[in-house]
């Protein structure tokens, strides 16, 4: 019997016999599901990326890159990433995009291939996702995902914060340019 909220998980045996019981399995498809979902929208988040007028920005082109290695890059013992998480389930597409230097970076699971890496070999699957998530993180020994967390929460601040401050001193030298137009119309 389960239940309760701290997650107890109580057996009454009525007699003698085997049998299997199945305790994780449940949990590790919630979680696949959780990672399905997060997956989903990053891909339509990549998708959305795809806007020319942002492709034509090199700091956001910077930061899709930046993305893309959080993924891709080596980590720890695991020199080729992308075939690692292919070999649990997780596929990472990279694709050039037409006119820019930019990358096109998508995601794909495979939910039997993802559960069944888990089962066989949970450290691996765990090293390779999680790694060392010590803050700061080490790009090194993080895995891939902990990588693409850091990766989104620094490199999105620090793209949007350089932006910000690209359009202020636009907006100021448009301002100084009308205040000389309007000086010399007088």
């Amino acid at each position: 019997e389960t239940g309760s909220a701290d997650e107890q998980i109580r057996f009454t045996i009525k007699g003698e016999g085997s049998g299997t019981v199945d305790i994780g399995k449940q949990s590790l498809t919630s979680a696949y599901s959780a990672l399905n979902t997060f997956v989903n929208k990053f891909n339509n988040a990549m998708m959305l990326s795809q806007d020319k007028e942002l492709l034509s920005d090199a700091g956001f082109v910077k930061l899709l890159n930046a993305i893309q290695s959080s993924l891709t890059d080596a980590t720890g013992e695991y020199k080729q990433m992308t075939r690692e998480l292919s070999n649990i389930g997780i596929t990472v597409y990279t694709t050039s995009v037409t006119g820019s230097s930019a990358s096109k970076v998508n995601i794909s699971l495979n939910k039997d291939k993802f559960i069944d890496a888990y089962l066989k070999e949970p450290s691996k699957v765990l090293s390779l996702l999680i790694g060392d998530d010590t803050k700061p993180i080490d790009s090194t020994k993080a895995g891939a995902f902990v990588r693409l967390q850091d990766t989104m929460s620094s490199a999105v601040s620090d793209y949007f914060t350089s932006s910000i401050k690209n359009l202020e001193s636009q907006a100021k030298a448009l301002s100084y340019e009308m205040a000389n137009a309007t000086g010399e119309l007088n």
